[in-house]
């Protein structure tokens, strides 16, 4: 009867240390998943002085749901870098309406931040913005944003693919050259050359599932009509 009931006890204590085991690996298997897990917060506001409009501002970032330590860092960084864009936009707005209270134009601010990129210990997000603030037009532009999963750390565009600097600079040189002949109405005269001088750590990229986006701004290789120029590298 001893015997039995140590067996049994011994069986039990295995079943417990197993279960034990396989819910701890199940949980760590579901922690890894879910950092993936993004949520967007909009803010949505307009602001007035002495009664009338002087800004409307609107902002969609992300966030992500499950607070690793890298997380809650690039949280913190979207969140900062939201209220920053509010308080410029508002102090311009308040600026112009003083200088001249009887202007009608109200400025405006909107702008998304989406999560595009999440493989390989590399998190990519692009963003867009559309701004009036009185101009002829809006202004548009486009944005990346580029973390290590593990750290929360900014990633520097010569981290971003397996290319040197140097590879890099040739093959966005040809994508554009391509581009460059192919419409020659839409670019500057000197847009290659353009290319040519811009250093890696200067160019806005972010990643899709088998891109790197090259983004140029408006007026920087081609018109505002152009609106912001992208190419595509092969990852």
């Amino acid at each position: 009867m001893i015997k039995k009931r140590s067996f049994v006890s011994v069986l039990l204590s295995l079943c417990i240390f197993f279960s034990i085991f396989c819910f701890g690996n199940i949980s760590a298997i579901n922690a890894e998943a879910k950092p993936e897990a993004v949520k967007y917060v909009t803010t949505n506001k307009q602001y007035k002085m002495d009664g009338r409009p002087i800004l409307n501002f609107k902002i969609k970032r992300p966030v992500f749901t499950v607070k690793t330590k890298a997380n809650k860092k690039i949280n913190n960084y979207f969140k900062k870098l939201c209220n920053k864009y509010r308080a410029n936009t508002l102090k311009f707005a308040k600026e112009t309406f003083q200088e001249n209270p009887n202007n009608p134009m109200v400025h405006s601010f909107d702008d998304k931040i989406t999560l595009t990129y999440n493989k390989n210990g590399k998190y990519s997000f692009k963003e867009k913005f559309v701004e009036s603030a009185g101009g002829v037009h809006p202004q548009y532009g486009t944005i990346g944003h580029n973390f290590s999963k593990k750290s929360g750390n900014k990633i520097p565009n010569s981290k971003l693919t397996k290319y040197s600097n140097k590879e890099l600079k040739e093959k966005i040189y040809r994508k554009v050259e391509y581009l460059y002949y192919q419409y020659p109405n839409r670019f500057f005269p000197n847009a290659l050359e353009t290319v040519e001088n811009k250093q890696i750590k200067d160019y806005t990229f972010y990643l899709t599932d088998k891109h790197l986006n090259v983004v140029f701004q408006c007026y920087e290789i081609a018109s505002w009509a152009s609106g912001p120029t992208t190419v595509k590298i092969k990852l």
